[in-house]
Parts: structure tokens; sequence; C-alpha cells
């Protein structure tokens, strides 16, 4: 039976927090008349469900099943123990909250085995902690996505570890994730269920340093082997554009080959993320080439006219004065004459675009991080 890695956590106690002293997975909420324009939204925002999606594989002792067609009654395998009966299968159906994608490999050889996805706060054993896969998130092996409104939930007679794709994974714990699931457990009874007893990492910087360093290792394999799979995929010579004579199906090889590809590009990933984040904020929606009119005007330390910023975006002049037309209804940018030279028209910084230039620099900088949440 497949386990994740033993490493040896003595300095753990230094390391972890639990019980009330962990800090809280969500930012706590701003009141109205303190919030800037263009407010970011939160990020850690808790996910009101643990669980698993749909098609998650959890192993039996007769084979791997979908997760969505087990039940109460079923048996399921443990993963420190006998196999055992489910109470019940829990299903929640909510608003969106966001997933964490778990590649394979990522927390050890064929571990887990295909890529996995589970809620934020749902935890998974790396050698002898439970960690909240929110605290996995590094960008690359292990990414935040957005969320789906069903999650499921295993429950039994004891919280253990069952086994999904390979990983070591929490079930249901009655008294934490009852309330979400509905407010009663299969047995009726609330908070009866002793909690294992291996210390839970909430936040990425609880993670000790003996697993920090293992992850960082399976990540960087993960990007080689993804990297090895791309140049393969590219030896075999251009794909036809599917609509063209000639071109393949879609089917299942050709999409993992896609998002192998994707996966693999530098920065693609944290782009998404940053993507995600700025589409749930707030007020207006910016396109691409508004946000790059903004980014040349409060990142270049010289003085921008139309005309540059024209060039910069390689974009005609009409055009570059429709969006700054549109930026300064916004109050993002101010266009004023310039006094040395009344043909040049200036476009300037205001009060406002900064507000929403230091917004979009602290979610650049949670992704860097691994600590941005897509919008729900």
């Amino acid at each position: 039976m497949p386990t994740a890695v033993d490493i040896d956590l003595a300095p753990l106690a230094e390391h972890t927090v639990s019980g009330d002293q962990a800090p809280p997975d969500a930012c706590g909420d701003v009141p109205p008349a303190e919030q800037p324009p263009f407010a970011m939204p939160a990020v850690f925002a808790a996910p009101a469900a643990r669980g698993f999606v749909a098609g998650t594989l959890i192993a039996t002792p007769d084979a791997e099943r979908p997760i969505e067609t087990l039940s109460g009654g079923d048996t399921v395998l443990t993963a420190d123990g006998p196999a055992m009966p489910l109470s019940a299968v829990r299903q929640t159906i909510a608003a969106p909250a966001p997933l964490v994608r778990i590649r394979a490999g990522a927390l050890d050889e064929n571990i887990p085995t295909r890529d996995l996805l589970v809620s934020s706060a749902h935890a998974v054993r790396v050698g002898k902690v439970l960690v909240q896969a929110g605290a996995l998130v590094n960008g690359s092996s292990v990414l935040r996505e957005p969320g789906e409104p069903t999650l499921f939930h295993l429950e039994l007679d004891a919280h253990v570890l069952v086994i999904a794709h390979g990983v070591a994974a929490e079930s249901f714990l009655d008294g934490v994730d009852d309330a979400a699931h509905g407010g009663h457990t299969a047995r009726g009874t609330r908070g009866s269920m002793r909690e294992l007893p291996n210390p839970r990492v909430r936040s990425t910087r609880q993670l000790p340093r003996p697993v920090r360093e293992h992850l960082a290792a399976r990540a960087a394999r993960v990007a080689a082997d993804t990297t090895r799979r791309v140049q393969a995929s590219d030896s075999r010579g251009p794909v036809p554009h599917p609509g063209h004579a000639g071109a393949p199906q879609a089917d299942g090889a050709d999409d993992r080959n896609l998002i192998a590809t994707l996966l693999a590009v530098p920065g693609l990933p944290a782009l998404r993320t940053t993507l995600h984040a700025l589409a749930g904020r707030t007020g207006p929606d910016l396109t691409v080439r508004e946000l790059g009119t903004l980014l040349a005007v409060y990142m270049d330390d010289a003085t921008h006219t139309v005309s540059s910023l024209a060039a910069a975006l390689r974009i005609g002049r009409p055009a570059l004065m429709r969006m700054v037309d549109r930026l300064i209804e916004l109050d993002l940018v101010a266009r004023e004459e310039d006094r040395e030279d009344r043909r040049r028209v200036l476009v300037r910084r205001t009060a406002r675009g900064a507000v929403f230039m230091r917004q979009l620099a602290a979610i650049s900088s949670d992704v860097q991080d691994g600590r941005a949440v897509a919008a729900a």
C-alpha cells in the first residue's frame, strides 16, 4: 500500500501550532467604510467544507472506485489499519470554494498516482504530519484552482486516513466537518471522534524544514518530468489545429499533453492565479491592454505620453486614446497637456490608481508565496 515518505520530524513541536493557537485560514473582513476603492478579495479564504471532488478514486478491497459511487456500508482501505465500512458519504452543495490540485508525484515517487483535487483545508499525510492542502501550494507541483460547488467526504466510525490516488487523506471528523456537511453525523452524535494524533500543519510557514525540503525536491522532479514529456511531445512534430484537415480528434491524451505544456511554462500558473484573483475584485473589469497601460504608467520611471504608450504597447494611437479615456473615467490615470510642448498629451498617475496598483502588487506577492486564492 503506497504511503508518503517517512521523515524524522522530531523538531516538529517547535514549528507546529495547533488548536486555538493556530492562525486562522481566512483574513478578517474589513469594514466597508475602511475598504479602499477597487478592494481586492481577501486571500486565505477558508472553504466552507473539507472534501474531495467528484471523480476522486478511493481505494477499496476490490479496486479504486470514484467517490460519488460509494455509499454507507461500502468498505474502504485505510492507510494504517484494516479496511473499514463507511458510515456515510457526505455530499455538500454550496458556493464554490477554492480547491488545491496536488500534481502526480508531488508528495513522493508516484504519490499521488494522478492529480488529486481537494479542498484547501483537507489534510493529507506527508511523512508523520497532516498537512492541510492549502499549506502545500507552491505554484508549480501544487496549485490553487477555482472551486466546484459539490464536495464529497467519507465518514467512518473514527477519524482515519483513507487512500485517494495513493495519498493518505483524512476522513470526516465530527464536531469539525459536521456543521458544513449538514449538521449531523451518521451516528446522530457530534464531537465524539478522537482526532488523529498526527501533528497538523495549517500554513506554509508551519511546515517543518525536512518536509519543506522534501516537497521542494519533489516539485523540482515534477517540473523536470513535465519538461521531458513536453519535449518528447514536441519531437513528434506539430499537431494540426483542430478543425483542419488531418487534425486528430480531441481525447484525454491530447488534453494531458496540453496541460503539461502549459504547466511547464515558467510563470504561467502564477499568471492564472493572479488573473483569477483580479477577476473577483470589486470594481470594473480591465482588458489586457488597459492593464498593460496601467503597468507601463506606474512601473516606468519615465513620463509617458499617449504616443510613447502606443509605441510601447504596439497599438495604434486611436486605440490607445480610447483605453486612456476609459482609465480616466475610472480615475486610474489622468491626462494633461505638456506645458513645454503643447502637441504632446501626458498620462499621469492618480491617487486612486496608486491604490489599485498596490493591491495588484499584494496579490502578485501572495501568488509568489503560494498564498493567493483564486476568487470563488
